[in-house]
């Protein structure tokens, strides 16, 4: 192989790398449900394709102008569960120093809902298994900011970290 080919294939690999994989549209197949109050779950966002049902689309606040050809193409709440596991630091915590972060791990992950609708188990399994096994880095570090977040004292007592 000359490096002129060379060249040409590298050209092609970087161009093709580079290009987002055109996807497939995720479809929901139901029955959905207007979500009520998720505790204990996070939002992330990813944008793809997705085929709204008609029964869904005033559920999710969704126009038919906001379609193109079925298909609702953009940004996306999915509502997911986590499992952590949050080894007990061999610092006490603090107030003023909370404990080490990085002592909190991901599990697992279940996704719940997407776009204000509760999904069906099936359509949960299906969506988690469309958008991957793995969250992001991005993803991970702000459920860990809301986890952590949501187990602080609101009032500021440090006495409350004293048993973390």
């Amino acid at each position: 192989m000359g490096n002129l080919s060379l060249l040409l294939e590298y050209v092609k690999l970087v161009l093709e790398a580079e290009s987002p994989p055109i996807r497939e549209p995720f479809v929901i197949r139901g029955p959905i449900k207007p979500m009520k109050g998720a505790a204990g779950a996070y939002a992330i966002y990813r944008e793809f394709p997705l085929v709204v049902p008609p029964e869904a689309m005033d559920a999710m606040r969704v126009t038919p102008d906001e379609l193109t050809d079925g298909v609702l193409d953009g940004e996306h709440e999915i509502i997911v569960d986590v499992d952590v596991y949050y080894k007990k630091s061999k610092f006490k915590g603090s107030y003023f120093q909370p404990p080490d972060p990085d002592e909190w791990e991901l599990e697992d992950w279940t996704v719940e809902g997407i776009n204000g609708v509760a999904l069906s188990p099936d359509d949960a399994k299906a969506l988690k298994a469309y958008l991957g096994r793995y969250l992001t880095d991005d993803e991970i570090e702000k459920i860990q900011n809301a986890w952590m977040e949501r187990y602080r004292d609101d009032d500021g007592d440090p006495s409350f970290y004293d048993d973390i």
